[in-house]
Order: structure tokens, then C-alpha cells, then sequence
């Protein structure tokens, strides 16, 4: 095997005529082939690249991908790239083969990580169009379809890999790339009719299935990169910035689960959901939202003929760095879950006279601050081996924006602000806050325990007892049946509800 050293003398003495009239060529076209992959951490080698009349095809191009984490090293193979001249001035681009690719995974028993090798492979039936000039190309992605297809693997028993079928149908988009200095950028607009998956991990003992479907997909997504990143592990990533999102449209999901003697079935839908990431100075952000979606559980594991529950909509976010830093970094969490439709089974349970509000639960948190980060978040062996010391990622400050949380006709909210001690001054066992600062309210607190009371689920002793804390540890609020307390924790120590010593 070569690594790509003639085809540029090559593929230039092969391809006088076209190239005169030709916008982009084949040897373009393989030449920014070989810059995303760069860019992307991979390592494309070929055995050969083979020029023949007004077509470049490059022969069992193998990838490496060692930086995908300090234990995961991602090999693949394609047996052949096809990349044929036009008339037009344009460039068609086919992959015949399937494409066979190798997730190996070191062991680290430190870890609890075995080793073992993850066997994929796909089928791409899709042709795309490439146009434009060689450092400003785009792509024409024309309807096809592409099926990933993961080998199942059991161990002592134990289904470690499921074997997975995944088959996207109706798939069709453009994309870009564009390489200006030291600057790539790329983007990318793809539009999938439906997905369909299946998952299977039984063994002759346990059952696991899964299957899900989502019609229609579609990924939207805009980077820029360093065209020389470094090669250090995950060196790729610390000039990519960017975002990328995924639009769903109906989603439903269905898993079976459990040994004969205990099953479990899951059934889902959900009408539309997001997943997106943001890429920026070393930090991401992950985003998603659903909206309508509902799930129904019942087998023979299920102590209940049927279990049923609804949410009518989510909203999650997390932003935190994932490459080591000097500096303090920022760090935030968002979870919206809203009109949460509890099962029947549980009203029934909890409040069998129909004296509590029914209402659907909501729940609402948000919190941010910033944090020291001193190893790669995607390098285990780093994390292990910083932790013998210290911890590789620690707060330095937090605020609570908001806290709300809405059930059985009780309201609770809250805010807040926190500064930790510094790491190295950590005591083990003591608490991490220097100090802190928050205003808790609660309504319909009182009438909430007096249903409980009257139901049976709480002893009259529990009920009276919560009223004499509500009165200790909170002041009456603006409204009737509501409460609020402020708590402080002082840096001597000192902790306080509305100015009064707590004496634990």
C-alpha cells in the first residue's frame, strides 16, 4: 500500500482535455476528499488511485481515526471512489461498494472496559454532483438511500453489541466546502424521507428488541476548522466551531424487554422533536426538544395491567467545555419538562378519592456558573488519571435561574447563587460551598398535606409535623396557603433561614 504520492502527476497527464474546460475535476474532488477528512481527524490512505480516460477512481482508501477518544481508534475501509468528469464541468461521485468500518475499544479494567471490536458497515446508493472551483466546492446530493448494519457480538452470555439495522430512505441535499487561507468552512442540508431501525440484543436467555421511526429527518449544519489542525489527540476539535441540528418529524419507538418470566413492553410516539449542538472555544452545547409524546408500558414485569404517561413538551440544553483549560469556563443546564400526564395507576394510588388537583406536572430548572476543566473530557486515561489527585472538572461559582416545579396543585420556585471553595482547599466529607444564597416559595404546601393526611398515604403525626418546619424554616407569603424562606450559608459557616440560625 502508497500513500497518495503520484496522482497528481497522474491524473494531470490523464486528464489534459477535460480539465481545460472543466470548473472542477476529479483530482480537485480528491484532493478536498483528502482536506475533510484531515480536518475531520482521519487519515485516508489509498492502495491506488487509478486515472483512466474521464475517471479517478481511488482503490481501497482506508481511514484511520485515532483520535476519536485516548481508548477508541476507528479504522474503515472503502473499496472504491468513483469520480467521473461531465460534460458539464461538473464531477458525479459514486461509492459501489459497501463501506466496512472497526470501532475497537482498548481495555481499561481501571475502567470496567473490556476490549472489543465493533464490526459496521454501510451502503451507500446515493450519487453526488460536485461543482464550483477547486477551494469553493459544492455538492448535489441526489435521492438514495444509506443502511448501516452493526454485527451483534455475545459474550458469556451478555449481548455486549446489539446487531442494529439502520436504513435511511428518500435521502437527498447539498452541501459545501470552501478552504480560504488556513480557514475551511462547510455546510450541509440534508433532507431524509424516514428512518427506520432495529435493533436486537436477545440472547438465549434475555430478550431485548427495539425498533424506532422518524418521518421525515432533516440536518442542517455549518462549520469552519483549521486546514492544519494539530495532531494531537482531539486536536481537530480545538479550531471547530459550528452548529448542526436535526429536525424530526413523528418519531414512534417500541422495545421489548425481559426474560420469559418477566417482560416489559414499551410503546411511544412522539409528533416532533430537535437535537442540536453548538461547537465554540473548546465548549458544547447540546440542545433538543419534543413536543406531544406518549408512552404506554405494560408485560408481565409491569405490576399493573397497563402504565401510560404523557408530556406535552420537553425542552433540555447543556453547555460545558470538553478540552482542558487555564482559565475558568462556563457551564449551563436547562430542563424544561412541561404538562407531565401522570399514569391513572398513580392517582389512584395517591389520592384514590379524587381529592388532589389532577393537574399535569411541570417542572423547570435552570442553572449556570463557570468551572475549572483540567483534562479532555473525551480522554478516559486523562480523567483516571488527574482523579488520584483531584477532580478533572470542579465548579467555581453557580446561580440557580429559575426552579419551578407544579404538582398535585402545590407550587414550588425557587433562585439562587453559590461560590465553591477552592479545590485544593476540599475537605473530604465536608460540605464544597463557601458560600450560598436562595429564596425558596412554596404555595398550596398546607393543602397538599392535609390531602395526603386525609387519604391515608401520610400518618396524621408526618402531617403535623411538616406544618410546625413549614413555620420554623419559612415566613407567610403574599397569597394564602404560600411560603417563603431565605436561606444563607455565610462564609463563617453559618447557615440561616429567614436570619435564623439552623441548628444542623
Amino acid at each position: 500500500m502508497k500513500y497518495l504520492t503520484s496522482f497528481m502527476v497522474a491524473t494531470t497527464a490523464l486528464f489534459p482535455a477535460a480539465a481545460s474546460f472543466a470548473d472542477v475535476t476529479p483530482q480537485d474532488v480528491w484532493v478536498q476528499a483528502l482536506l475533510a477528512a484531515k480536518i475531520s481527524g482521519q487519515t485516508w490512505t489509498t492502495a491506488e488511485l487509478e486515472a483512466t480516460g474521464d475517471t479517478l477512481i481511488a482503490h481501497d482508501v482506508t481511514i484511520e481515526m485515532p483520535g476519536v477518544s485516548d481508548i477508541i481508534t476507528l479504522d474503515g475501509t472503502i473499496p472504491q471512489i468513483i469520480m467521473k468528469q461531465l460534460s458539464d464541468g461538473k464531477v458525479e461521485i459514486s461509492i459501489p461498494d459497501v463501506v466496512s468500518y472497526d470501532m475497537s475499544v482498548e481495555g481499561r479494567l481501571n475502567l470496567g472496559v473490556e476490549p472489543t471490536t465493533i464490526k459496521s458497515s454501510m451502503a451507500i446508493d446515493n450519487v453526488m454532483i460536485a461543482s464550483g472551483s477547486a477551494d469553493d466546492l459544492s455538492f448535489e446530493i441526489l435521492p438514495g438511500s444509506i443502511t448501516y448494519l452493526t454485527q451483534k457480538q455475545v459474550k458469556k452470555g451478555i449481548s455486549i453489541v446489539p446487531e442494529q439495522i439502520i436504513t435511511l430512505l428518500g435521502v437527498q441535499g447539498s452541501a459545501t466546502q470552501s478552504t480560504s487561507g488556513e480557514e475551511v468552512s462547510s455546510n450541509w442540508a440534508i433532507q431524509v424521507d424516514a428512518v427506520n431501525a432495529v435493533t436486537n440484543g436477545s440472547t438465549s436467555d434475555m430478550t431485548l428488541n427495539t425498533s424506532y421511526k422518524i418521518a421525515p429527518l432533516s440536518l442542517a449544519a455549518e462549520f469552519t476548522t483549521s486546514a492544519a489542525p494539530s495532531d494531537a489527540p482531539l486536536g481537530f476539535l480545538e479550531a471547530l466551531e459550528g452548529t448542526g441540528t436535526y429536525t424530526m418529524g413523528n418519531t414512534s419507538f417500541e422495545m421489548t424487554t425481559g426474560s420469559a418470566e418477566l417482560m416489559m413492553h414499551i410503546v411511544g410516539e412522539t409528533e416532533a422533536s430537535t437535537l442540536g449542538v453548538t461547537i465554540a472555544e473548546g465548549a458544547l452545547t447540546y440542545a433538543g426538544t419534543s413536543a406531544n409524546t406518549e408512552v404506554v408500558l405494560d408485560g408481565s414485569a409491569v405490576p399493573f395491567p397497563q402504565v401510560d404517561f404523557g408530556l406535552e413538551s420537553a425542552d433540555f440544553s447543556l453547555t460545558m467545555p470538553f478540552l482542558a483549560s487555564e482559565k475558568e469556563e462556563a457551564f449551563g443546564l436547562k430542563l424544561a419538562l412541561e404538562k407531565l400526564r401522570l399514569p391513572e395507576i398513580f392517582w389512584m394510588i395517591l389520592d384514590p378519592s379524587t381529592q388532589m388537583a389532577h393537574d399535569p406536572a411541570t417542572l423547570i430548572l435552570d442553572v449556570s456558573g463557570d468551572m475549572t476543566m483540567d483534562a479532555n473530557l473525551l480522554n478516559p486515561t486523562e480523567i483516571l488519571a488527574l482523579s488520584e489527585d483531584k477532580l478533572p472538572l470542579f465548579p467555581t461559582n453557580m446561580l440557580l435561574n429559575e426552579l419551578f416545579l407544579s404538582i398535585a396543585g402545590a407550587t414550588l420556585t425557587g433562585t439562587g447563587e453559590a461560590t465553591f471553595v477552592a479545590q485544593d482547599d476540599l475537605i473530604p466529607g465536608t460540605m464544597p460551598l463557601e458560600t450560598a444564597a436562595g429564596t425558596l416559595s412554596l404555595t398550596g404546601g398546607t393543602a397538599l398535606i392535609n390531602t395526603l393526611a386525609q387519604t391515608g398515604l401520610v400518618p396524621p403525626q408526618i402531617s403535623v409535623t411538616a406544618k410546625i418546619m413549614l413555620g420554623m424554616f419559612a415566613r407567610p407569603g403574599a397569597e394564602p396557603d404560600s411560603y417563603v424562606t431565605d436561606i444563607e450559608l455565610g462564609a463563617d459557616g453559618t447557615l440561616t433561614a429567614n436570619g435564623n440560625a439552623i441548628p444542623f
